[in-house]
């Protein structure tokens, strides 16, 4: 087995440990840094059929849409912490830090009416 195959296969567990606990948890889960980003070089892999990353597209998409559901309600009621911050993803702490920005914003329109 290559070195190449060796990370896919680690990475492969590494996806069903994240998604089972936080299938069991019913929270978010501490996510590697750059997880989107090796989630996307997993699906470009040529090592894997369709058929598998079809598989492995749809548990994403559930798994997606359940944690940007918490981080979109949790981002809507209240500013980012940096305990919560260390569990979010470069890219998640961007899109809460939007969010929070514009409920904010919508707040004090409201306020103005």
């Amino acid at each position: 087995m290559s070195e190449q195959e060796e990370k896919e296969i680690d990475y492969i567990s590494y996806l069903s440990r994240i998604w089972n606990r936080e299938d069991l948890a019913k929270q978010i889960s501490i996510l590697d840094k750059e997880f989107y980003l090796r989630y996307n070089e997993f699906m470009d892999s040529p090592n894997y059929s369709t058929h598998e990353k079809e598989q492995h597209q749809i548990r994403f998409n559930s798994f997606f849409h359940k944690r940007w559901e918490f981080i979109g309600k949790c981002a809507a009621t209240t500013s980012l912490t940096n305990k919560f911050e260390n569990q979010l993803t470069h890219e998640e702490t961007i899109i809460y830090k939007q969010i929070n920005e514009l409920v904010s914003n919508f707040r004090e329109n409201i306020k103005k009416i």
